[in-house]
């Protein structure tokens, strides 16, 4: 079915340290630090107003 022997192969759920994990690291440090920064300028719900008709 195949046409012959199949070659070897290895899977494996870790790789090691690799340049891709450590710039999904990096990613995912930047953003939490982000949106620490946004949220800190953001006004609470409790201070927030809406605005009524009379």
């Amino acid at each position: 079915m195949t046409g012959g022997q199949l070659p070897e192969y290895h899977l494996a759920l870790w790789h090691g340290i690799t340049p891709a994990l450590v710039m999904n690291l990096v990613a995912f440090a930047g953003d939490a630090a982000y949106l620490e920064r946004v949220a800190g300028r953001a006004a609470p719900a409790s201070r927030m107003t809406r605005a009524t008709t009379t």
